[in-house]
């Protein structure tokens, strides 16, 4: 694990349904109780349609413009930008997307440097090998003792206050 002092990255995998973006959802809460600036990104092997056809910002890109922001205003003003995503996304487009955050939550992508955390839900085997992870996220205290006995970080997933002790830590280089 090794990370830039000014953004920690953290990235996030597992089974679907294991729960990570419910613990990504309280992590983030709990940063911004805590006044840690954050961002999250979400990463799938889906298209995605954010836009439907026929409106501006979809003809708009089907016009070619790169990037496309639909700004929207008022109370709940949100403004998306629509930028192609690289073969190989990487640190530094994650940064330059995410300025000014502290630490970044990604689900669903390796990030060169990120601090990798496994969620396991269940009984069943685990996504990936539990070596390729950092943290280990999961409600059998029998899997969590078995990885601090070899000396790992292991929580259980409503931690999430001791989960955000360390990730702060972490990003601060304490």
């Amino acid at each position: 694990m090794s990370d830039s002092p000014s953004r920690l990255i953290v990235s996030f995998f597992g089974w679907s349904e294991s729960g990570k973006t419910t613990l990504i959802e309280a992590l983030i809460q709990a940063c911004l109780q805590r006044g840690i600036p954050c961002g999250a990104a979400k990463c799938t092997r889906a298209a995605g349609a954010f836009e439907p056809e026929g409106k501006d910002s979809a003809r708009f890109r089907a016009a070619g413009a790169s990037p496309v922001a639909f700004i929207g205003s008022g109370a709940g003003g949100t403004t998306a930008i629509f930028i192609p995503t690289p073969g190989s996304p990487d640190r530094a487009w994650l940064e330059a997307l995410f300025p000014g955050q502290g630490i970044l939550f990604v689900e669903g992508l390796e990030v060169e440097g990120a601090l990798r955390v496994l969620v396991h839900r269940g009984e069943g085997p685990e996504k990936r090998s539990s070596s390729e992870a950092d943290i280990f996220v999961c409600e059998d205290a029998g899997r969590r003792s078995a990885w601090e006995a070899v000396g790992r970080l292991a929580f259980p997933p409503d931690a999430v206050g001791s989960i955000l002790d360390f990730l702060e830590a972490t990003w601060k280089g304490k």
